[in-house]
């Protein structure tokens, strides 16, 4: 093993056992807590027009971020489809075009 790495892995254990994150896990949240965090996670569906000016006009490096927001979009006003209308409206709304 390379030195870099023993000192890394000594490192980073002791950096855990510091945090106390080697000797218990984190205590798991209360039912309430889980239950108003947990988001709508119906899948959203994409017309297959919609789909194809997506991945070609957005960059890849926002494309998972684009695609979250577009269907939060759809999630936050039920239609759980992504049509051009509700596209050209998150394009608007997200873009700096």
């Amino acid at each position: 093993m390379p030195r870099y790495a023993k000192m890394l892995t000594l490192s980073l254990a002791a950096c855990l056992a510091f945090a106390g994150c080697a000797t218990s896990p984190p205590p798991a949240p209360a039912a309430e807590e889980v239950a108003e965090t947990t988001a709508d996670e119906t899948p959203v569906t994409w017309e297959a027009a919609v789909q194809a000016d997506f991945d070609a006009n957005v960059p890849r490096f926002v494309k998972a971020l684009a695609r979250q927001k577009i269907e939060e979009l759809a999630r936050e006003r039920k239609t759980y489809l992504v049509d051009r209308a509700l596209y050209d409206e998150a394009m608007a709304k997200y873009s700096k075009k």
